[in-house]
């Protein structure tokens, strides 16, 4: 079969979900199937995307071309009216400008299917979570993200220590409740040692954080990540929009594998996610977060939660698990 795959493959190499389309497209061609590029060469058309904008493109590709078209949509798609100007203003004064503009971004704010009605024109859409797939049509398909449970596992590589690590991880964005981390961070008890493991670093950036809390230890992209969440013993990862990620964040789904104990925000496409597993609080609110923080100096707690992030991880997250499930999906649509 011959595959037209449309993917918006950022200029960040290490960016997650960039990643994750690029390992799948190298596994379904190792799997048999043939990528062109021209959508009028193909039998099949694959649109990945960040939100439902493509999608108009995918349906007028469908309409003129006359083959199937998939469309993976890795946003939940949902924003908060008035949270968001906050979160906006927020990102533009203390770290840095977004790459989304703010017009885009905001469209969120209208029903999917409003924005999104022509999704239900293509074949499949493949969402990673329930919380989606509901605001979808007859056509949706449920895919978990997976990823690589053997790089990120359990690591016996930090030594012993009186101070009770914990670690924020991601892009430096408020949305994803960076500094909800910060100013949680000022109140840590005195055996708590804060980091912030940021894949883009600049002046500007510490210096908010560092105004935050001059105790942060601030970290940029390091290539080894695995080995970086091992060394926490909680990481809290306190989204405060439905935007702040793909609908399974990856850096959550990593740290899960990696059998960490966890702080994330109760929103219900999270609670999908974790489960059982992390400690949830609620959003904006760095006080709940460091009332987590002073629950997980429990060991045992820790222990528990940490053990049951990595079991729901490999069995619901594996990278395998997803690349099967789409080389299956594409060989519905063989002629």
């Amino acid at each position: 079969m011959k595959v037209y795959y449309h993917a918006d493959i950022e200029e960040r190499a290490y960016e997650g979900r960039s990643q994750m389309s690029v390992l799948l497209r190298d596994f379904l061609q190792r799997d048999g199937f043939e990528f062109v590029n021209h959508p009028k060469h193909a039998e099949l058309i694959h649109f990945h995307s960040s939100g439902v904008f493509d999608s108009f493109k995918a349906a007028r590709l469908k309409k003129k071309y006359g083959v199937p078209v998939i469309y993976s949509l890795y946003s939940v798609s949902k924003t908060e009216s008035l949270h968001h100007f906050k979160n906006h203003f927020a990102q533009r004064y203390y770290l840095r400008k977004r790459k989304t503009s703010f017009l885009l971004s905001y469209s969120a704010v209208l029903p999917l299917w409003l924005r999104g009605f022509r999704l239900w024109d293509l074949d499949a859409v493949v969402t990673p979570s329930y919380f989606v797939k509901k605001m979808l049509g007859k056509n949706a398909e449920l895919i978990r993200l997976g990823i690589d449970t053997h790089q990120f596992r359990p690591m016996e590589i930090r030594k012993k220590s009186d101070k009770l690590h914990i670690g924020y991880f991601g892009h430096p964005s408020a949305y994803k409740g960076l500094l909800d981390f910060a100013r949680a961070s000022r109140r840590f008890p005195d055996y708590c040692e804060s980091y912030v493991y940021i894949s883009d670093v600049s002046e500007r950036i510490v210096q908010s954080l560092s105004k935050i809390n001059h105790k942060l230890k601030i970290i940029g992209h390091v290539k080894n990540i695995a080995a970086e969440y091992n060394k926490m013993d909680v990481i809290a990862l306190p989204y405060r929009s439905k935007l702040a990620g793909v609908a399974n964040p990856l850096v959550l789904l990593e740290a899960m594998a990696c059998g960490k104990a966890l702080i994330t925000t109760d929103f219900d496409y999270l609670k999908e996610i974790v489960k059982d597993s992390a400690v949830l609080v609620k959003p904006y609110r760095p006080r709940k977060i460091v009332a987590a923080v002073k629950k997980l100096h429990d060991p045992l707690l820790r222990e528990h939660l940490g053990k049951r992030a990595r079991e729901i991880a490999v069995k619901e997250f594996d990278q395998s698990t997803m690349f099967k499930k789409y080389a299956a999906l594409y060989r519905r649509f063989e002629k």
